[in-house]
């Protein structure tokens, strides 16, 4: 099974659990792909089960202006290499389950017009690409916690008028983090020892550092804490 892609319009979908098996070799996908139009009614997907040894190239949403409140089942993989959101600006949300379940992540990619929200963020992923979140005004992305002890992450960028929060967990390391126009939550992990550059953009950011020598740059209206370490503010 290598590829998995569900498209509809303005109609209501409901899909089933699948759980995919090699047999003795781990189970590889190439893609799992979810493609809607202007639903008013829940679209509700569910769980795609990989194994705790399976791996996904790509897991991607992409939806038009709904307004419903649209659900997303729980992924359980050793790797998925790619998330990307897209969402229309219909008043709807999309909440995706958890990804506690997830063990590595490439790069997430959200572009959100309308709420998008993790319940359980990738708490478990021992690497962690890039995150850039772009958002229109009044759109909110929650993100729950990020990242393993010991994570390896990379940057996390927030673009565009709405809302991000994200926390990472007990990281080894965390890229540089850039704040946008509208409202960006950052918590990065005292336990994280590697310092990194956290900037704020033209909005009101919050931003919590690592134990190490963090470096901020923001305006007079941004909040930033610093951790155990050295920090320097500008």
């Amino acid at each position: 099974l290598k590829v998995v892609s569900y498209t509809s319009t303005t109609g209501t979908v409901t899909t089933g659990n699948i759980t995919a098996s090699a047999g003795t070799a781990a189970t590889a996908m190439t893609s799992y792909t979810i493609t809607t139009g202007a639903n008013t009614s829940t679209n509700a997907y569910g769980d795609l089960n990989l194994g705790a040894d399976g791996t996904l190239g790509t897991y991607s949403i992409t939806a038009g202006a709904s307004t419903a409140a649209n659900n997303y089942g729980v992924i359980t993989a050793a790797d998925v290499g790619a998330v990307n959101v897209t969402t229309g600006n219909g008043g709807g949300s999309h909440t995706l389950a958890t990804m506690a379940n997830v063990l590595s992540l490439g790069d997430i990619t959200i572009d959100a017009d309308d709420n998008v929200t993790i319940t359980t963020g990738a708490v478990n992923a021992a690497t962690v690409g890039d995150i850039d979140v772009t958002t229109i005004a009044g759109a909110t992305v929650a993100l729950g916690t990020i990242g393993a002890s010991s994570a390896t992450m990379g940057s996390i960028t927030h673009t565009g008028a709405g809302t991000l929060t994200i926390t990472t967990g007990a990281a080894l390391s965390v890229g540089a983090v850039t704040g946008g126009a509208g409202a960006s939550t950052v918590v990065l992990s005292n336990s994280t020892t590697i310092g990194t550059v956290l900037t704020g953009g033209s909005g009101v950011d919050t931003f919590t550092g690592t134990g190490g020598a963090d470096i901020f740059h923001g305006g007079s209206s941004d909040v930033f804490v610093g951790g155990a370490g050295v920090d320097n503010f500008n």
